[in-house]
């Protein structure tokens, strides 16, 4: 049985991972900075799993990150994960509710200009990066930019988790070419 612990302002979410049988953990809140900061901490706390964080749906990421900044003990430990390269922005960022996708650079600057500190950053997805940007061109070709957040078919499924999973052994490790997403481990001081 799948768990997931999540922290999101989007009630969809909820009931899509409902409906996939996920059994974890749900924190609705509003993109208010401070509760952000306040709501992270509190899931943290319990957390063994994961973390989807609201850094990237947050109209002030910076704010948010400051928030979540001052809740941590001495020593405490971040982990984000953000939507990478601005130019790949689609409908599909749109109907995930993001604020903006990231350059390495502009990740690497938002953690360093709040009071934690940066211990990692890096991509992850890169296997599946080049046909997301195949598919990407192809929707800005024809005109028409897909949304669908609907599961492919079990085989095409298979393969993706596959693909994604191929890499959590190397992610922190080895730097991996670009990719669909960046992490960052930061830490309080």
């Amino acid at each position: 049985m799948k768990q997931t612990h999540v922290l999101d302002g989007d009630p969809e979410t909820f009931l899509q991972l409902r409906g996939e049988g996920d059994t974890g953990s749900f924190y609705l809140c509003s993109w208010h900075a401070d509760e952000i900061g306040a709501h992270a901490i509190e899931t943290l706390g319990v957390l063994k799993e994961g973390l989807v964080t609201p850094i990237p749906h947050v109209p002030d990421d910076a704010a948010s990150l400051a928030s979540i900044a001052r809740r941590l003990k001495p020593g405490g430990r971040f982990v984000m994960t953000v939507p990478a390269h601005r130019w790949m922005w689609s409908a599909h960022d749109e109907v995930n509710h993001h604020q903006r996708r990231y350059s390495k650079r502009a990740l690497k600057r938002l953690v360093e200009g709040s009071p934690l500190k940066l211990e990692s950053i890096g991509y992850l997805n890169s296997l599946l990066f080049p046909l997301a940007v195949a598919q990407r061109l192809a929707s800005r070709v024809s005109g028409r930019e897909d949304s669908d957040l609907s599961l492919p078919p079990a085989p095409v499924n298979y393969l993706l988790e596959r693909a994604f999973a191929a890499e959590r052994r190397l992610i922190g490790r080895v730097p991996l070419p670009p990719g669909l997403s960046l992490f960052a481990v930061a830490s309080a001081t």
